[in-house]
């Protein structure tokens, strides 16, 4: 499933990237921290790497001050 590209969202490119770069750690169990959720469609991605792995943990943290 393609996620569409929302104005102020990361890069597709870069969420590209960011899920080789997990993917590529070759750990058993990465643990990865999101700053910042928007969306969530980065977020998605990653889980979906994880899943992919067969293991880790996604922490997502959002500050909003509204």
């Amino acid at each position: 499933m393609a996620i569409e590209h929302v104005e102020g969202q990361t890069e597709i490119w870069i969420q590209d990237i960011l899920v080789a770069l997990l993917q590529g750690l070759q750990r058993p169990a990465p643990l990865v921290l999101e700053t910042g959720g928007f969306l969530g469609h980065t977020s998605l991605r990653l889980l979906r790497a994880l899943e992919e792995i067969g293991a880790g943990k996604l922490i997502v943290a959002e500050w909003d001050p509204d």
